[in-house]
């Protein structure tokens, strides 16, 4: 359970407060909120802004953009899975799971694979006025991205293609072999020990005339290449009449990784990722009281990278093999490695490993059915929404062993007819092939509310929802799959464009939780807006206070200590 108090201050000299409801975020419960009457923390940023970076998927383009989230580049190439970047809002409130909700039309979706074109808006919440609404996960804040729909009027049609340059990937300045021997030879003597290179020896890295046996290899210009490419094409169509809006986007990015010499004479181990966005968002006025949206999105794309290492894998190697471990490949011709680092030589597994490649799907799809009941009652209306999606990916791994060792002399040094090789492993001519499903999960929610809208006098409104919810969502491995209920009653209340009052009551069920599952969640947000005035030097200014009771559900996944001694898995 986790307790919120706030009181905050906003003050902006350049808002224009000509329409209230502008910037309006929809939690996807048919709850939309004015940021200007909000009492919640939340952050708006558009589309059109986002596609001022460079960056080709949702997850890049956030980086520095929206205060209050903190987005931190996990390394690796943008092909695999889980990589980019990683959010947080405000720090984190939990011990486990630590990551925040992201919900995409409503709908909790990873934004890895989302391009920039397609998006409209993407709304961080941050308190517990703003995430009252999102029961257990909401804990940590929330991502709300809202994609483009179609418009009314005649069609358009957006083309646009791009390639990117990637120039000299950065590292630090790495010690020469010289440098090295001479720095463990110090270390040595600083552990009382006798030193592991004669000064001959040293002579032979810091000249390097002897190189097969003394060398000072440069392990990053042999990796790695200066550039690396990336090509990105879409075409969006949007328009639409008063019956049917439509909106329909085909994105395509094809990147080519910064590995070295990666041609082999029967296939290419550069990194590499192929990714095609499909999508497709309908708008229908059914009757003048019932409207209908619905959303499908599919994803499918190709990576390949060597066997036996990954863009991570390189870069540590980078960093770990000293320049004077051993040479790339002994003179004899086969990779360099030795019993202290093992089979360890990047360039080997990038040449001489084979290649992997994985098949990844991805297919998202919801629906929304919204009636107006005016007839009962004036601003009275219902809905009912669904959503599915899941995603697949393929491995398959073409792989070869290869044979690696180092050269010594066992006579006087520099005599090459004293020379022994000390070989490891074995090398493989022929790939051998395997395949497996390498991860898979899917999400399913179903959601029903009511919504009420009145105005009491001329100056004032009152929105009243109830919404009823059930998710689930099933990852890889035992226990992964888990299910949540909420019921919320959502009530607003504005007078004069002035104060403003949001109440949520919330109950919030989950399958995680021991012993009870379910718990009680009030929400009570005030808000005065003190200036509102485009003419003033301070045009708006609002004062703001929330407190609220969140709960979490984010506790070990595979088991917890019960009374009595008893250890169980959750479920």
């Amino acid at each position: 359970m986790l307790a919120t108090a706030v009181v905050s201050l906003t003050a902006n000299a350049q808002v224009k407060l000509d329409d209230k409801n502008a910037n309006a975020y929809d939690l996807g419960y048919g709850v939309e909120i004015s940021n200007f009457l909000s009492t919640a923390s939340a952050t708006t940023i558009t589309g059109e802004e986002l596609q001022q970076t460079s960056a080709t998927n949702l997850a890049q383009a956030l980086y520095g953009r929206l205060p209050g989230l903190t987005a931190l580049s996990q390394g690796g190439f943008s092909g695999d899975e889980n990589k980019g970047a990683s959010f947080n809002i405000r720090g984190y409130h939990t011990l486990s799971d630590k990551s925040i909700l992201i919900l995409v039309d409503g709908y909790e979706r990873p934004i890895d694979r989302l391009s920039v074109e397609e998006v409209e808006s993407v709304t961080i919440l941050k308190d517990a006025a703003a995430t009252a609404l999102l029961g257990h996960e909401g804990i940590n804040g929330a991502i709300l991205v809202k994609t483009k729909r179609g418009v009314e009027g005649k069609t358009h049609v957006k083309v646009n293609y791009s390639h990117k340059f990637q120039f000299d990937p950065e590292f630090a300045d790495m010690v020469d072999g010289y440098g090295y021997a001479n720095a463990f030879n110090r270390a040595r003597h600083n552990d009382g020990l006798s030193a592991a290179y004669t000064e001959q020896e040293l002579n032979l890295f810091k000249d390097g005339s002897d190189p097969y046996f003394y060398p000072n290899v440069n392990w990053r210009d042999l990796t790695f290449k200066n550039t690396a490419e990336e090509d990105h094409a879409y075409v969006s169509v949007y328009g639409g009449t008063n019956k049917v809006k439509y909106y329909t986007h085909i994105d395509y990015t094809d990147v080519r990784g910064a590995f070295k010499d990666t041609k082999l004479p029967d296939y290419n181990t550069q990194l590499r990722q192929s990714k095609a966005n499909i999508r497709t968002n309908l708008d229908f006025n059914i009757t003048n009281t019932t409207l209908m949206s619905v959303n499908l999105f599919g994803m499918f794309q190709e990576t390949k990278r060597p066997s036996d290492i990954g863009a991570d894998d390189a870069t540590a190697a980078i960093y770990q093999l000293p320049a004077s471990a051993f040479p790339y490949k002994t003179s004899t011709g086969i990779w360099g490695g030795n019993e202290a680092y093992g089979d360890a030589n990047p360039i080997a597994k990038i040449q001489e490993s084979g290649f992997y490649k994985t098949h990844q799907r991805q297919l998202w799809v919801d629906a929304k059915l919204s009636q107006k009941l005016d007839f009962l009652l004036n601003g009275l209306n219902v809905f009912v929404s669904a959503g599915y999606a899941n995603s697949s990916i393929y491995a398959e791994n073409s792989h070869k062993a290869h044979q690696y060792g180092y050269e010594r002399y066992t006579g006087t040094i520099g005599d090459k007819n004293n020379v022994a090789l000390n070989p490891f492993g074995n090398k493989e001519t022929n790939l051998t092939f395997s395949t497996w499903n390498a991860g898979q999960w899917w999400k399913a929610k179903a959601s029903v509310g009511i919504n009420y809208k009145r105005s009491f006098f001329d100056n004032d409104h009152f929105n009243a929802t109830v919404v009823y919810d059930n998710s689930g969502v099933s990852t890889d491995g035992r226990g992964n799959t888990f299910y949540r209920q909420n019921i919320m009653g959502v009530f607003h209340y504005d007078f004069q464009n002035r104060y403003v009052a949001d109440l949520v009551l919330a109950g919030n069920g989950s399958c995680r939780t021991y012993p009870s599952k379910w718990a009680f969640s009030p929400t009570l947000s005030l808000g005065w807006i003190y200036a509102d005035n485009n003419d003033a030097l301070l045009n708006y200014g609002k004062l703001r206070a929330s407190a609220g009771i969140q709960h979490t559900d984010y506790m070990p996944t595979y088991g917890m200590w019960l009374p009595h001694g008893m250890f169980r898995t959750v479920m």
